[in-house]
Parts: C-alpha cells; structure tokens; sequence
C-alpha cells in the first residue's frame, strides 16, 4: 500500500498541476481556431486560469469549451478579453 505524507502532497499537486497546464496548452494550440494558439494558462489546484486577448466573444466561448473537455480539471477561469483587431493591437502596446 502507498502512503503518502502531508509534506509530499504539495508536490505531487504542483505536478499534476503543471501536466494539466501542459495539456491545457496543448489543447488550444491543436485547436482549427488560431487566436486560442497564444493564450496563457496557468493551474491553481486543478482549476485553468486562461487569460490573453480574443477579437470574439465567440472565442472566448471557444477558448473555455476546448478547456473544459480536458479530463482531470476541476473548472475554468476564464479571463480573456474581447477586443477588436484594431483595439486588439493598441491593448498589446499598453501590456508590452
């Protein structure tokens, strides 16, 4: 039987986290809608933070739905921003 102690299972959650923020990306970037291959993602105990900026609130929609097909999430915190390709750019400069 495998035990594991308090003190590992920060770790273990980092971990997993991590392959789930692998997997996250991967999934956008494999997505047919090429604004989702530049988003961020980040895991916060099982949840994926995906935030960047989108010319859609279509995909913004898109973004989350490709996300939530992943298995082992426990949600969605979806923080991207829906611009214009015009506004999109000026948004770039000011965060760059």
């Amino acid at each position: 039987m495998l035990v594991l102690s308090r003190e590992k299972a920060p770790a273990l959650e980092g971990e997993q986290d991590s392959g789930l923020q692998a997997a996250a990306v991967a999934s956008l970037r494999s997505s047919p809608y090429r604004p989702l291959w530049h988003l961020h993602c980040k895991v916060r105990e099982g949840v994926v933070v995906v935030s960047g900026v989108v010319p859609s609130f279509y995909l913004k929609q898109m973004a989350q739905t490709v996300l939530q097909a992943l298995d082992r999430i426990n949600g969605v915190e979806n923080l991207l921003v829906v611009a214009e390709p015009q506004a999109r750019w000026s948004l770039v400069a000011v965060a760059g």
